[in-house]
C-alpha cells in the first residue's frame, strides 16, 4: 500500500486541523500500523500471489482466502453487533468482518477510518487480501479490549 491511499491511513490534514480526532484515534492508528506490519511481512517473506491486477469478486484465489477466514469462529459474527446474519462485509484497513447493518455505519465513518468492501461483490487486490489475513475479528477484538475501548460506542471505538 502507498501512504497516500486513504483506505490505509488516517488523513493527516484532518488530524493536523484537529477535525474528527477522537481519544481512540491513537489506538486505532496503532492497530492499523500493527496490521500493516503483518501484511508487509507476508510480502517480504516471498509469498506468491496470483496476478498483479485486482481480483474479481469470485476469483478462486480470493474465494479460497475468504473461505478460510470465514471458517474462523470469530469472523462468523459481526465485530460490532455480534450478529451472525449476513456477515459478508469487511473493513479493509481495520481487517474486520461485520454485518450489512454495521457496514452502513462503517461507511458513514468515512474511508479514512473504515474502508468498507463486500466480500462477495467487490474486487479485492493482493494487498487488501493480505490485510484481511493479517487482521480478523479475534485479533482486533483482543486489541480493542486490551486498550479498554471495545465497549465504546461505534463512532468512538473506530
Amino acid at each position: 500500500f502507498r501512504p497516500q491511499d486513504p483506505c490505509f491511513t488516517c488523513c493527516p490534514s484532518l488530524q493536523q486541523a484537529g477535525a474528527r480526532c477522537r481519544p481512540t484515534d491513537p489506538v486505532l492508528n496503532h492497530f492499523v500500523k500493527f496490521l500493516r506490519a503483518l501484511a508487509s511481512d507476508k510480502f517480504d517473506s516471498g509469498s506468491s500471489f496470483e496476478g498483479s491486477e485486482a481480483m474479481s469478486q469470485l476469483s478462486p484465489y480470493a474465494r479460497k482466502i475468504f473461505d478460510a477466514l470465514m471458517a474462523e469462529k470469530a469472523n462468523m459474527k459481526c465485530i460490532d453487533c455480534s450478529s451472525k446474519l449476513s456477515v459478508d462485509w469487511a473493513s479493509v484497513n481495520l481487517g474486520v468482518f461485520f454485518c450489512i447493518d454495521c457496514s452502513g455505519k462503517h461507511r458513514g465513518l468515512g474511508v479514512h477510518l473504515s474502508f468498507v468492501r463486500s466480500i462477495t461483490m467487490d474486487k479485492w487486490d493482493e494487498r487488501q487480501l493480505a490485510f484481511m489475513q493479517a487482521g480478523g475479528n479475534k485479533a482486533c477484538k483482543a486489541f480493542l479490549k486490551e486498550q479498554d475501548c471495545f465497549d465504546l460506542p461505534l463512532a468512538q471505538r473506530w
